[in-house]
């Protein structure tokens, strides 16, 4: 998209917005590195993921406690630590992890863990 048009749609504010509700580091980063585009299977695929995700919280809140998530649950992806340098550190033969970096990866693997947890009984209803 040429400059013009971004600033015609006040794309930056409009990343500036949501840089403000990503709740990790490495999500201020992907906003950053978002870029609009004319691509149609990009277009597609971005559609298909926001479908499926909303599918899931509609699913979520018409569950009841018992045949699916417990009320008030929530995907928490808020304060996750950043672990970009650390993974990226992993990818050299005989490097080592200092104790901070071992307990930001266990709790961002946590994090994940208890989100997969959440929407296993989403996942087993869902159509796809």
């Amino acid at each position: 998209m040429n400059p013009e048009s971004l600033t015609l749609l006040e794309y930056e504010s409009l990343r500036a917005l949501i840089r403000r509700y990503a709740g990790s580091e490495a999500g201020r980063r992907l906003i950053n590195h978002t870029q609009p585009t004319t691509e149609r299977p990009a277009l597609e695929t971005a559609h298909a993921e926001t479908t499926e995700a909303l599918a899931f919280l509609t699913q979520a809140q018409t569950l009841s406690p018992r045949g699916g998530l417990a009320s008030g649950t929530s995907l928490r992806f808020d304060n996750l630590p950043d672990t970009e340098a650390s993974t990226a550190k992993l990818r050299i033969e005989g490097s080592v992890l200092d104790p901070l970096e071992i307990t930001a990866i266990a709790t961002l693997l946590e994090r994940a863990a208890d989100v997969r947890q959440t929407l296993a009984p989403l996942d087993r209803k869902s159509t796809r």
